[in-house]
């Protein structure tokens, strides 16, 4: 499990952008093997700064033509953004800027979590507490055992087989021929 001292830990170790747009930002190594507009992009999009892959390619410093030269709107920044979404190197860059900023919003949401259970007027206080006590492991059993123990006993069955062997007028000499005990074989 990462902790906060980790995470600052982890932010330490990476190159820090001293110039430009991206200035003072902590660069893993997927973010910095893009070029500059591309690290902005994937920052932009992966840290929710822009609302949308456009807004962020828009950011970025990506063209957009306010028409196309048909001379209707364009939609050229959006396409582009589409692109962008699809290049696996700026994909990788945008899960490694979310993961690290998703990582930063634990403290916000344990003070939330803190907050709502210390009030039991809450409307999802009940909620908020199961579903914490199952994520730590103190959840309620679900599970039933269950243990049946059968008893057969074969000298019962064997009688009631030959009662009924009888009533259909089998011969003495035919269950013995076909039902005699078997011996163990000598090996």
């Amino acid at each position: 499990m990462t902790g906060i001292g980790d995470i600052h830990d982890d932010l330490a170790e990476l190159p820090t952008v001293l110039d430009g747009p991206l200035r003072g930002v902590a660069m893993g190594p997927k973010l910095a093997a893009l070029d500059r507009r591309r690290q902005i992009f994937a920052w932009c999009f992966g840290t929710g700064i822009a609302s949308s892959a456009k807004e962020a390619a828009r950011m970025a410093g990506f063209s957009d033509p306010a028409l196309s030269s048909s001379g209707k709107p364009s939609n050229s920044l959006g396409a582009r953004a589409s692109t962008l979404l699809h290049e696996p190197a700026v994909i990788e860059a945008i899960e490694e800027v979310a993961q690290r900023e998703f990582r930063t919003l634990v403290p916000l949401v344990i003070s939330s979590a803190k907050q709502l259970l210390l009030d039991p007027k809450h409307q999802h206080h009940a909620k908020t507490v199961l579903s914490l006590l199952g994520r730590l492991g103190f959840a309620e059993r679900t599970a039933v055992d269950v243990n049946v123990a059968v008893a057969v006993d074969h000298t019962a069955e064997a009688v009631e087989q030959l009662r009924i062997l009888k009533g259909m007028g089998v011969s003495r000499g035919q269950v013995t021929r076909n039902f005699r005990p078997q011996r163990p074989r000598d090996l």
